[in-house]
């Protein structure tokens, strides 16, 4: 639900404060006091001001007979936190004090433009869960959310139940103060968001330091979990639903070594943990965990760590994000907006002794796609007061981009309005004052006091359905001075409706981010699709935006309409426009051929147009290393702007590369010049180069041989796909550890650890390398990896693995003889092995999407077609078996280049899937001569991990089907390229091999998976 447009409230200040009082008030405000070291323990008529919002967390209001029941909690709710006092002066806490309120942010008053209104105070509606002002079933006095219940809180955060439940942090940012009986100061607090009722996590240990902030995250193993920083110990704890600490995260010790730093440990005889260790805002964003580090003064950063699909910090993924945080105090919350602007909120702590109230940011980022850049710091100014920068530590941004924060002196002097404000999407650093377009809630209801630094923070339920997803981005210079830029992209429909139509609008003003443009694309009006675009789908859309927005960001809006012309939903595209002011690429061609030994030779044909404003004389390829011709003397013709120019140059390398450089060029005098990058994907040469590749054995059992060493023979398979005889050079070594390996691979296990292997022309070469398997012990499981190396082309490398293994003493030994089926060659064998001690029955499924013709195994032949079979084998002691698998591919509903997965799982004597047997998915390549799946693994997180042989330049998608047979549907399934966080249902391969990523959803936890060779991309 997208909500808050516009409001401005006003009223006339208090006139029955005495002058002392209102000078001891400017006093605090005018001068903050000094940092002490950590210890344990216009004036006149407001025209033009924002809205002042009060009567809310006072029971004793004047407006509390319009405080309402805000629970279950709606969309468009806001959650604030709050210290129970209400003197900045006495700061004594107040039992019956309201630490936490829901605020209804969906009244009808902030769809209005701000005006003044004279008078009281405007009677807001809040909600602290208290008796006496509710209907007749309200909760007991235990659960009201003030002080005696709750103690002093900060951090918040939301699940992602329906209604989701709230979590509050017990916190000593206000100050040391006493916990409710029972509780302590490491206590997260549940809110059940329909009743209120409160629940308190007590698994995390806290000194007086207490604990920062909290943040939710649902991963991509389905479960959720809550991630809450510790100023005591300097941890990061995982707790899951039931409030359990079910793991923990040291940035001191497992995250600094990763950026080089030395390791940081706590010392636990000091009540906060040092600087440089201590983390305070925490945020999950899109499988990281973002935390801020409170540093020295003014060195504060913000770093990140891979959430795995169990939700636990990778901390080998852990990495500096931004290195300095303008300001000096440290961060103590994080929010992402819908579209990747991160946002900060600083704040002192006064526990830690870090005093100050109106020298803190609200801090926006934007992301290059390398780095975080920060926008002007005093892009959103929190309140009226001063500079604008009264942030008191709390930040979310709701759908339609307009951010909340805390802060002190939103309105100073009177009235007195400490609490929350809502600054304008695109901020409100022109506005005078600085409130002039923002909203102000006062959240003690006290506009004659001052809660100076009580206030705290900020949480918005806001759900921002979405509506589509825009992938794969291009956009080309025009093709002619005063042409249209021409954008393509792959749009996906997020939304629950089939689409009909696609319109493109401009986007409105004041919904424009900072420093962007918008306008009308072309076409213009409504655009049928070529067929209804279900929900899930995907299709590819091009457009032309207006010229004369170089190197500038270009918003529009989106539209998806049914087939009656109703609107679906509604979302913004922001695209960056190329600078073209150097010169626009009229044409590039890229020609392959291959030499005599077997090596690719690109040519390059480019035809360029001068949109500078100077004749062109020189033109150079940088860096000239990678060009059998980067230089090229214009000075015969030169190229006035407007002009075009065509050339051509050569360039090595292999299908795949993507290859950067810069064009420059020059006027005669050289001193006039201009630069582009352009970047290039060299493609498959004429006539298809298949990529080289390797197979190993999957799973290589240990066994003793006749001289009585024990020793895994893995076969190496190398196939050469050029019409030219090469030799590579092999290595073995351990693999990466994963779900699949419970031991690394011993270095003694290498006995020969490097060799070569000579491969005719379009043919495949096969060796034994034997692995010593003396020093692992029954039951061990261990991953090797071989990578091959063409000779003479470093370029041509590629890498297969699998798993060596030792069974335990009454572990059968399933030994699969190929990993892939050709449709060519369609049967395949399993060879069973019981070592012992006594006679075993072993279970299996064999499932098939292409439907089985048959199973035959000594036992005899068990007919098909079916999509399932259950082959049951009594084996003796020392006893081995062969079943054969017939597969032939008669569906006809599947696309010619397809891979389709055999899974094979043995159960146990109770009819669960063995574990110590495991499960094994065959795939077969159906008419295709090179699509491929090199391996298939189960990661440590449980994630599937799918290696694809690709050819450079095409498009691959992975699809699942969570049944089998010939009416199973196949749909595309969201996944992500190895070590990225992009995620989509289809890539194009930039190299010689594709690693997609996928995690099987908790409510069908066994999927069976494809992929499909896709249209060449462009």
């Amino acid at each position: 639900m997208k909500l808050l447009k516009h409001i401005k409230l006003a009223i006339s200040p208090p006139d029955h404060w005495s002058a002392g009082e209102k000078e001891r008030l400017v006093d605090h405000h005018s001068s903050p006091p000094k940092k002490k070291r950590a210890q344990v323990m216009k004036a006149g008529k407001l025209r033009g001001l924002a809205a002042l919002i009060t009567s809310v967390f006072a029971a004793q209001s004047s407006s509390a007979q319009n405080i309402q029941d805000l629970l279950p909690l709606q969309p468009g709710y806001v959650v604030a936190t709050c210290h129970s006092s209400t003197s900045y002066v006495t700061n004594a806490q107040n039992p019956n004090g309201f630490v936490m309120g829901i605020i209804d942010a969906t009244a009808p008053e902030l769809a209005a433009a701000p005006t003044d209104i004279a008078g009281a105070a405007y009677p807001w509606r809040m909600f602290h869960n208290e008796t006496g002002f509710q209907n007749p079933n309200a909760p007991d006095p235990q659960q009201v959310w003030n002080a005696g219940n709750l103690g002093e809180v900060f951090g918040i955060t939301l699940d992602d139940a329906v209604p989701p439940n709230i979590y509050v942090t017990a916190t000593a940012a206000y100050g040391p103060y006493p916990v409710p009986a029972g509780n302590s100061q490491g206590t997260v607090y549940r809110i059940d968001g329909t009743s209120g009722d409160i629940t308190p996590f007590n698994c995390i240990s806290a000194g007086a330091a207490s604990l920062g902030n909290i943040t939710n995250w649902t991963a991509s193993g389905g479960s959720s979990n809550l991630y809450v920083s510790n100023l005591d110990d300097g941890l990061i704890y995982q707790l899951d639903p039931a409030g359990t600490c079910v793991g923990t995260y040291d940035h001191g010790v497992q995250g600094r070594p990763q950026e080089g730093l030395s390791t940081l440990a706590d010392d636990p005889s000091t009540p906060y943990t040092a600087v440089g260790r201590r983390i305070w805002g925490v945020k999950a964003h899109q499988n990281r965990l973002y935390y801020g580090v409170w540093n020295n003064q003014g060195a504060h950063t913000i770093w990140s760590v891979g959430l795995n699909a169990a939700g636990a910090p990778n901390p080998a993924t852990a990495q500096l994000e931004i290195p300095v945080i303008p300001g000096s105090f440290p961060v103590s919350d994080i929010s992402f907006t819908e579209d990747g602007r991160l946002f900060l909120a600083q704040r002192a702590h006064r526990g830690a002794g870090i005093s100050g109230s109106h020298q803190h940011y609200v801090l926006e980022y934007t992301f290059d796609g390398t780095n975080w850049n920060v926008s002007p710091n005093d892009k959103f100014k929190v309140g009226n007061y001063s500079s604008g920068r009264n942030s008191a530590g709390g930040v979310d941004v709701d759908c339609n981009g307009a951010v909340w924060a805390s802060g002190d002196a939103l309105n100073f002097p009177a009235p007195y309005i400490y609490g929350i404000t809502r600054i304008p999407p695109g901020g409100n650093q022109a506005d005078s004052p600085h409130g002039a377009n923002s909203h102000l809630i006062d959240l003690d209801g006290i506009i004659t006091g001052v809660p100076k630094t009580y206030i705290g923070d900020v949480e918005i339920y806001d759900v921002c359905s979405p509506c589509f997803d825009i992938s794969e981005i291009r956009v080309d210079c025009p093709r002619e001075l005063g042409a249209p830029f021409v954008a393509t992209f792959t749009l996906t429909n997020l939304s629950d409706h089939t689409a009909s139509y696609l319109w493109h609008t401009p986007c409105p003003v004041d919904q424009l981010p900072a420093n962007t443009l918008t306008g009308q694309v072309m076409p213009s009006g409504p655009q049928a699709f070529s067929s209804p675009l279900a929900p899930g789908a995907s299709t590819i859309v091009t457009i032309e935006i207006p010229s004369g927005n170089a190197a500038d960001t270009f918003c529009w809006n989106i539209t998806l309409l049914n087939e009656s012309g109703e609107e679906c939903c509604t979302d913004k595209v922001c695209v960056p426009l190329p600078d073209c002011d150097c010169f626009i690429v009229l044409d590039k061609t890229i020609t392959c051929e291959i030499d005599a030994d077997g090596v690719p030779k690109y040519t390059i044909d480019f035809n360029l147009l001068n949109t500078s404003t100077f004749d062109w004389y020189y033109l150079n390829l940088l860096p000239p290393s990678l060009f059998s011709n980067p230089s090229f003397d214009l000075s015969g013709a030169p190229v006035p702007p407007g002009g075009t120019y065509q050339f051509q140059t050569c360039i090595s390398g292999n299908p795949g590369d993507a290859i950067c450089f810069n064009i420059a060029l020059h006027s005669e005098s050289i001193e006039v010049c201009c630069s582009k990058e352009c970047c290039i994907v060299l493609p498959p040469c004429e006539g298809g180069v298949e990529i080289d590749r390797c197979e190993v054995t999957r799973r290589a059992p240990c066994c003793r041989d006749a001289q009585g060493n024990v020793i895994a023979s893995v076969s190496l398979t190398v196939c050469n796909n050029s019409a030219f005889p090469r030799t590579y050079d092999w290595t073995i070594g351990p693999g990466a550890m994963s779900f699949a390996c419970n031991t690394p691979l011993p270095p003694s296990a290498l006995i020969v650890p490097s060799g070569t292997i000579s491969v005719g022309p379009n043919s495949c070469a096969s060796i034994i390398i034997p692995l010593n398997c003396e020093d692992l012990k029954p039951g061990d499981r261990a991953c090797y990896e071989v990578c091959v190396t063409q000779q003479g082309n470093p370029n041509n490398t590629f890498c297969c693995d699998g798993i060596v293994y030792v069974p335990s003493a009454d572990e059968p030994v399933i030994k699969i003889q190929d990993p892939v089926l050709d449709a060519d060659s369609p049967n395949n064998v399993i060879t069973v092995t019981n070592p012992g001690p006594g006679t075993r029955k072993l279970v299996f499924e064999i499932s098939s999407v292409t439907a089985l013709t048959g199973i035959s195994s000594p036992d005899g032949l068990i007919e098909g077609p079916a999509p399932t079979q259950l082959v049951e084998l009594e084996l003796r002691a020392g006893e081995s078996r062969e079943v054969q698998i017939k597969v032939s591919p008669i569906r006809t509903d599947l696309p010619p280049a397809s891979l389709n997965p055999i899974m094979i799982n043995s159960y146990n004597e109770q009819g669960q899937i063995d574990d110590t047997v495991g499960s094994f998915v065959y795939t077969m390549v159906q008419k295709s001569d090179r699509l491929r799946i090199k391996n298939m693994n189960v990661s440590q997180s449980g994630d599937l991990l799918f290696r694809i042989a690709t050819q450079p330049g095409k498009r691959y998608a992975l699809e699942s089907s969570h049944t089998l047979g010939d009416q199973s549907p196949w749909e595309a399934t969201d996944c992500t390229v190895e070590n990225t966080n992009k995620v989509a249902s289809s890539f194009i391969a930039q190299g010689r091999e594709l690693v997609l990523r996928v995690s099987p959803g908790p409510d069908c936890p066994v999927n069976f998976y494809r992929v499909t060779e896709l249209s060449t991309a462009e």
